[in-house]
């Protein structure tokens, strides 16, 4: 269990990160989901003892972990959202290097270790070709095999989907997945459709605040029988802005095809739909309480 309690957080240039953040994280995997400069990487960033917060408390298990950041550390995995790779050295080199950093100084104990990971993350018949040579895929795979050296009961992993193509994307979820089974995973995305497919429990933020927290699921249940969609004009979008509350909006065969929340039929052209994670995801943006609440 990862206990946040109260968190907060203001950069010296005065930006309110992250505002009394509460969540209670059991083993599993947590979709943390918010849209850029939401504060998401903030708290990664604290979780992982790479910066202090202002107040609050973050507890692994019985760990103080901004009290005990080195024994914080020995439990804890990180993949950053850009994980630097030294390019000419093969992954077999880097990762056995690693090892050693974490603590694994047995050279059998580590060999075993960099033999099990490499072939986990699916490297292994790549494991003497230089980093330099991976596609985007396989060094985020190579930093989820780095994320778990020592067994880590902890692992923060910041975007990790960014910028992969959907087979790439697939076979790293499916890894991070295999893994949320034994450990507490904090998986940080502005992709619904990640946490979607991955995720027991989900987490909305913006601008610093936990607006939601609870079962994707509930979410959506909430919205069974209030989401509708139309068809219409580009130059129609604003108008129906102002008299219904739009969900989203995208373009389709050219016109725009419009999602809206009501309790009831909002009118002409519209026809019910199927409620899905993104349209809570932006109702509760839209909607942010008051105070934090679960889902």
């Amino acid at each position: 269990m990862l206990q946040i309690k109260h968190v907060s957080k203001t950069y010296d240039n005065g930006v309110q990160a992250l505002q009394d953040v509460n969540l209670d994280i059991p083993t599993g995997m947590l979709g943390l989901l918010g849209p850029n400069g939401a504060g998401k990487s903030s708290l990664m960033r604290t979780i992982a003892t790479l910066q202090q917060c202002d107040s609050g408390s973050i507890v692994l298990d019985n760990l103080d972990v901004l009290s005990e950041p080195h024994e914080a550390r020995k439990l804890l995995g990180y993949l950053p959202q850009d994980f630097g790779v030294y390019p000419q050295f093969s992954a077999q080199t880097m990762l056995n290097h690693f090892a050693a950093l974490k603590g694994i100084t047995r050279t059998g104990e580590r060999k075993e270790t960099v033999q099990g990971l490499l072939a986990m993350v699916n490297l292994w018949e790549v494991r003497k070709q230089k980093l330099g040579t991976y596609s985007g895929g396989m060094r985020q795979r190579f930093g989820v095999a780095q994320a778990l050296l020592g067994n880590p009961r902890l692992v923060v992993v910041d975007e990790p989907t960014a910028g992969l193509d959907p087979e790439e994307r697939q076979r790293l979820l499916n890894l991070l997945s295999e893994i949320s089974e034994k450990v507490v995973i904090v998986l940080s995305t502005h992709l619904v459709k990640d946490v979607r497919d991955l995720c027991r429990h989900m987490a909305i933020l913006n601008k610093g605040r936990i607006l939601s927290f609870g079962d994707p699921q509930q979410l959506v249940a909430k919205m069974e029988g209030k989401v509708w969609t139309a068809i219409v004009s580009k130059h129609e979008v604003d108008r129906y802005r102002e008299t219904h509350q739009v969900l989203s909006t995208r373009l389709y065969a050219g016109n725009i095809a419009i999602r809206v929340v009501s309790d009831t039929d909002p009118g002409p052209n519209f026809s019910a739909a199927t409620a899905d994670l993104e349209d809570g995801y932006f109702f509760v943006l839209k909607n942010p309480p008051a105070s934090e609440s679960l889902n």
